[in-house]
């Protein structure tokens, strides 16, 4: 995993989406479970964050859309389970 620098200066729609994907506490919370290097299925998420599956599966998706996650197959869990992984071990972001 490597490092995302956005830049407001530089790429602008990037920078927008980026920050769009993160406006959301549900988000963050799933970035900051994520980071912690296990697999982690939906599922999962939804006992330990208290919330739908449904719902939690559109927020991954914005997350997703904005290229800050990835659903891979497991390779621990098995049986073709999809996990959501971190895109980038760290977000650096500088506005001006």
């Amino acid at each position: 995993m490597s490092t995302l620098n956005l830049d407001f200066n530089n790429n602008l729609i990037l920078f927008a989406d980026i920050l769009v994907a993160l406006g959301s506490r549900r988000r963050i919370e799933i970035m900051k479970i994520i980071s912690d290097g296990k697999d982690w299925t939906i599922s999962d998420m939804a006992h330990i964050m208290n919330c739908g599956i449904s719902n939690l599966s559109q927020q991954v998706a914005e997350l997703e859309k904005a290229g800050l996650v990835v659903k891979k197959i497991s390779k621990t869990i098995g049986n073709n389970t999809k996990v959501i992984k971190p895109t980038y071990r760290n977000i650096n972001i500088r506005l001006w």
